[in-house]
């Protein structure tokens, strides 16, 4: 298998944000970002986790695009919530909502997802049904190779 950011018309698709549990992915994200402000990023951090939560929660796979998409527009974070079977993410997606702060504290982590929510490589990271799932890779001892060109994409 194959994972290209050099030429996305050969690469395969691979969604980072696949399995794993909020936290993990949370991680994942956030070691792959830059944050100037501490308090911010502390904030950021905690409603992506609560995010992920609900995408969890309803069964549902996070994208790149819906993850900026419930941030940017809380109406669609209310009707996720309400796919939720945990009345705490409920009450958590209000609180969000009502947040007259929400566009400012969450402005490092949307421009950040809106990379590879909207950029050119979009597509590849984009997708509910992944083509390279690293779990099954693991499992089943195959080789995925990942082509990152650094001076291309440096994110």
């Amino acid at each position: 298998m194959f994972f290209s950011l050099a030429d996305s018309t050969i690469s395969r698709t691979f969604n980072p944000l696949a399995g794993d549990d909020a936290e993990e992915v949370v991680e994942r994200v956030f070691s792959a970002m830059e944050f100037d402000n501490g308090y911010y990023k502390n904030v950021q951090r905690t409603n992506l986790a609560q995010i992920l939560r609900m995408f969890s929660d309803a069964g549902e796979m996070p994208t790149f695009a819906r993850l900026l998409e419930f941030i940017t527009n809380p109406d669609k974070l209310i009707e996720m919530a309400d796919k939720a079977t945990d009345d705490s993410l409920k009450d958590w997606a209000d609180a969000f909502k009502a947040n007259s702060k929400r566009t400012e504290e969450n402005s490092g982590l949307t421009s950040q997802l809106a990379t590879f929510a909207h950029g050119g490589s979009s597509r590849l990271f984009n997708v509910v049904d992944p083509e390279i799932d690293l779990e099954e890779v693991l499992a089943n001892n195959k080789i995925v190779y990942f082509q990152l060109p650094a001076m291309k994409h440096p994110f």
